[in-house]
């Protein structure tokens, strides 16, 4: 009888024990929906804040970026300007100190044309010089309009006109390496023959050089631009903007080019220009 009441009181027991392990198992499978609703609650902020932060960190590079082309263009538009000032101040300085001087030698040499004032020769020596005054001044004139616009540039191309200008400069001397039939865009023709003739100026003029070796290549839509001389050299680095070279760094750049300066003080420079 004893063993019989201990089945029946654990068969008794079981619905009630059974029910609670439901309970159990219930509560755990809400506490872990609700641990992983809250997971992927805290994974979904965190991807949002990083997406957020990837976007505006991509507006202000792209900001920056703008503002940096901006910037470039304002100096590249300024060191044009610059250059054409240079520019226009040396034509006005050949004019006044070239063609003014001649002109104001023809006014005294015509003046002293004047049959009632002095003889027939002296008056035909004063023509005379007067002529040959006006023979130089058509020179000075077109040594004048080469160094704007070269007529070997405008019929020939970049080549031809860098050919004549190497020819007409003591020490300096060119090659071309391309195709014979290369022909640039007029103003980047225009950009590399002046940046070539300040380049050589320059080498003359502040580094001393004697030997000045300019080379000119056009190569499958590549075009470089070399000028090397045995001058004084140098420091790269002391660059001044403003300067010649800061200008024609600008002005390369602005035609979307780079310009790669190579100088040591005391052993000559070379200087690369590449579109």
């Amino acid at each position: 009888m004893k063993r019989t009441i201990c089945i029946l009181t654990l068969s008794g027991s079981t619905p009630a024990m059974q029910a609670q392990t439901n309970i159990d198992n219930l509560v755990n499978i809400l506490n872990a929906q609700t641990l992983t609703s809250v997971i992927l609650l805290l994974a979904f902020g965190v991807l949002f804040f990083i997406h957020r932060f990837n976007v505006q960190k991509r507006r202000l590079a792209e900001q920056q970026v703008r503002q940096l082309e901006q910037e470039n263009q304002l100096v590249a538009a300024q060191a044009v300007l610059e250059g054409e000032n240079a520019e226009r101040s040396r034509l006005a300085r050949d004019l006044h100190d070239g063609l003014g001087s001649m002109l104001s030698l023809i006014r005294i040499k015509l003046k002293d044309v004047n049959p009632s004032s002095t003889t027939e020769a002296k008056a035909a020596e004063s023509l005379a010089n007067a002529l040959n005054i006006v023979d130089e001044s058509i020179t000075e004139l077109r040594r004048v309009a080469h160094h704007i616009m070269p007529e070997a540039l405008m019929r020939g191309g970049l080549r031809p006109s860098l050919e004549d200008f190497c020819l007409a400069v003591p020490g300096a001397y060119f090659q071309y390496i391309g195709d014979d039939d290369d022909r640039l865009d007029s103003s980047l023709e225009i950009l590399l023959y002046r940046c070539a003739h300040e380049l050589v100026n320059n080498a003359m003029k502040h580094a001393g050089a004697d030997r000045i070796d300019v080379q000119l290549m056009i190569y499958n839509n590549m075009i470089a631009l070399s000028v090397h001389d045995n001058g004084a050299g140098f420091d790269p680095e002391a660059i001044r903007h403003g300067s010649g070279l800061s200008n024609i760094r600008s002005r390369v750049a602005a035609a979307r080019g780079a310009l790669s300066i190579h100088s040591i003080p005391g052993y000559g420079s070379e200087i690369i220009i590449e579109i």
